[in-house]
């Protein structure tokens, strides 16, 4: 992920490029790594890197854009000469706005060190705490840790900048048991998210503790929709 003196450099140069017309950059980066696993055994552990600028070019009620993830002088002014291009064969449009002046953005505080720059044997340990549930309950589990953070900065010409990061993470888990004969043992699985409440809930299915709870509607949903099946049976 690019800091914001990169970011606003790489906007600058491209305004630079597009004198003469009133231009208006974006720029972004960002960081994600992802470990999957499947029947309780790790099995990918990837990470990208990524960064890509766009211009929009204003004249004459015209306008023209254009996309790179070449990011060297030459990547940009080849971006720059492709939407002055695009503005040359577009048609007038009458209700195209102008570029707006400079000014304040309130600060959003959404990215958090800890998440940015968490490493593959943090999302092993979250990993192995939900397979060891897993294991425990004769289940078999499925699922990723995803983390990553980006940046992304707004340039125009009239002197406005802005820019923002952010961090976040995702832990999806999916769980699954074989019941050869459903009239003896009703399924416990429908009852892992629960399990799952925090990666260090001691929450046991077979050994209950108080705690508390969050189910997202789906869960909620098919929770009530099993409960009125087995309480009609």
């Amino acid at each position: 992920m690019q800091t914001e003196t990169e970011l606003k450099t790489l906007a600058e140069k491209a305004l630079s490029f597009a004198s003469g017309y009133d231009a208006e950059v974006m720029v972004d980066s960002g960081d994600s790594a992802l470990t999957r696993f499947s029947d309780n055994i790790i099995t990918q552990n990837v990470s990208s890197h990524g960064a890509d600028l766009s211009i929009r070019l204003l004249k004459d009620g015209k306008m023209g854009k254009a996309s790179t993830g070449y990011l060297s002088d030459e990547g940009i002014r080849r971006c720059v000469d492709t939407a002055v291009a695009a503005l040359k064969v577009a048609e007038i449009d009458p209700d195209l706005l102008p570029l707006v002046e400079p000014q304040q953005y309130d600060e959003i505080e959404n990215f958090t060190p800890g998440t940015a720059d968490t490493t593959p044997d943090t999302r092993v340990d979250g990993v192995k705490r939900a397979v060891d549930m897993f294991k425990r309950e004769d289940l078999n589990g499925a699922g990723i840790f995803s983390s990553g953070g980006g940046s992304f900065g707004l340039a125009n010409s009239k002197g406005l900048w802005a820019f923002k990061k952010s961090t976040s993470a995702k832990f999806s888990v999916s769980a699954m048991r074989i019941f050869p004969d459903s009239s003896t043992q009703r399924p416990r699985g429908l009852f892992i998210l629960a399990l799952m409440a925090g990666p260090s809930s001691p929450a046991s299915l077979d050994d209950p503790v108080p705690a508390m709870v969050v189910m997202i509607p789906v869960a909620v949903s098919t929770f009530l929709i099993r409960w009125l099946s087995l309480s009609a049976i």
